[in-house]
């Protein structure tokens, strides 16, 4: 089918006006999924998302599309939009980030039943899959605490609303975890790690509090208890672009990249999507926001 990735030609057939599933094995798809990329993919989950009986038939977007009056969210398959999000914006700042093949369009506003603040301007017709609102409220709401918890705060970052502690959250983590994880205790101003570091390990802040700088010394922001950063593992598997420092004596639940993956390999496509679409929507907002600042890295 036009506009698919290629291992979907071989896994599901186009017939009736939607993606029909051929004889293929969770472990098949789990399989190409880390062949693929070892990491969260959008390719491996568009085939998973096929294989769920929740991608249909892609539609087409021009400039007439009004954003977000339907509840739905997309999947771009072919073409680009130009981005423009007034919660990143001010108005000295006229910064654009592209959105191609493979990147999810309004999970989060349709998660959260947010109005869109993004207006798209598109350089050519879009080819998209729509996701229904429905399902993926549903699909979150079904999903481990472990998923739900990452998708609540990457909603709350993305809206920059205040996030009330979970009095819950160690025995909740703990449960998912038990012995995959460590915890490590950083005093006051100790780096947690720097640019250029590898990006093996995912951290939740189980007290204290984590300050968040760019590459160029522009702080990001400041994170509290339960909070998550080091999401850079989860997408790239590249070295850090960011400083994380403990903005006080903090104690950090520390995991390794893998057994974050390998959990959410664990959960539903659409739950795998509305991560991969909330700590991608985070990276591009901070891309965007700080774009624009030349600083000398901290010290």
């Amino acid at each position: 089918m036009k506009g698919l990735p290629a291992q979907l030609e071989s896994t599901f057939s186009h017939r009736s006006g939607h993606l029909a599933k051929r004889d293929t094995t969770l472990a098949d798809l789990v399989a190409l999924s880390l062949k693929k990329v070892p990491m969260l993919s959008i390719d491996s989950l568009l085939a998973d998302l096929a294989a769920e009986g929740v991608v249909t038939e892609p539609c087409q977007l021009d400039n007439t599309v009004a954003w977000g009056e339907d509840d739905r969210a997309f999947i771009i398959l072919e073409g680009t939009a130009l981005l423009r999000d007034s919660s990143v914006f001010s108005a000295d700042v006229h910064s654009t980030q592209a959105f191609e093949a493979g990147d999810p369009i309004g999970i989060a506003e349709t998660i959260s039943k947010r109005p869109w603040r993004s207006t798209f301007t598109l350089k050519e017709e879009l080819q998209a899959v729509p996701i229904e609102g429905a399902l993926l409220r549903q699909a979150v709401s079904r999903g481990s605490f472990f998923s739900r918890e990452i998708i609540r705060t990457s909603i709350q970052r993305i809206f920059q609303t205040e996030k009330k502690p979970n009095a819950n959250f160690e025995d909740q983590f703990l449960k998912v975890f038990r012995n995959h994880y460590s915890r490590r205790s950083y005093p006051e101003g100790e780096f947690i790690y720097s640019p250029g570091d590898v990006a093996d390990r995912f951290y939740f802040i189980l007290k204290g509090a984590v300050t968040l700088y760019t590459a160029n010394n522009a702080e990001i922001g400041q994170l509290g208890e339960t909070d998550f950063f080091g999401e850079r593992s989860l997408l790239k598997g590249v070295p850090r672009g960011s400083y994380a420092r403990a903005a006080q004596d903090s104690t950090l639940i520390v995991l390794e990249a893998d057994q974050v993956r390998a959990k959410m390999l664990e959960e539903s496509a659409l739950v795998r999507l509305c991560i991969l679409a909330g700590l991608k929507r985070m990276h591009l907002m901070n891309q965007l926001r700080f774009s624009h600042i030349f600083r000398e890295p901290i010290k």
